[in-house]
């Protein structure tokens, strides 16, 4: 498991260098103009009561703007805080069931919209621009915890890499990647 983490944390550095990037195709920002983070489900382990869900806004500069919410376990102080990064294609309301399912488990769990995506700015995504989403709301994440606190990232498909991106810059007490691609090149050849 620690070798597949140090694998996959090697490839974010070799992608962050000069002449490497991740192309604009996996940017597939999905729009929507409120966000509704329904408490209740079919599934009970999608259920959480609403004072549990606090909505939340993040400026990352004076034009960008970022959606996000906030999940808190049920009982606390939590087993840990938690970080989500969601895949291309979707957006935090979409993604909610998830977000619920992991703070059922006992976990605070923080997930953001990068730009272009949810209710966020409407901009063009770049990888440029989620990591400076990822960094601010990563400092607004921490400036709610106590000094020191561990953060865990959980990343889903694409939000894999924006994880990785985030652990190569600011190392995370854990980190979590569900159905990540194993290249850029795989994906691009998936997708065509």
């Amino acid at each position: 498991m620690r070798n597949r983490w140090i694998a996959t944390l090697m490839l974010a550095l070799a992608a962050s260098l000069p002449g490497c990037s991740m192309d604009p195709f996996l940017y597939v920002p999905n729009r929507t103009a409120a966000y509704v983070f329904e408490p209740s489900s079919d599934e009970p382990e999608e259920v959480v009561a609403p004072g549990r869900i606090e909505r939340v806004w993040i400026d990352v500069d004076a034009e960008i703007r970022l959606g996000a919410v906030l999940v808190r376990a049920e009982a606390q102080p939590p087993r840990g805080h938690v970080m989500y990064f969601h895949g291309a294609g979707t957006h935090l309301d979409a993604q909610f069931w998830r977000i619920k399912r992991m703070s059922n488990l006992g976990y605070d769990v923080f997930a953001v919209d990068y730009r272009g995506f949810g209710a966020s700015s409407d901009v063009q995504p770049t990888e440029e621009g989620i990591e400076a989403d990822t960094r601010a709301a990563r400092a607004w994440w921490l400036s709610q915890l106590p000094p020191g606190t561990g953060l865990v990232y959980y990343g889903h498909s694409f939000g894999g890499a924006v994880a990785t991106q985030r652990a190569a810059l600011d190392p995370p007490q854990a980190m979590i990647l569900e159905a990540p691609f194993a290249s850029v090149e795989h994906l691009r050849q998936d997708s065509t």
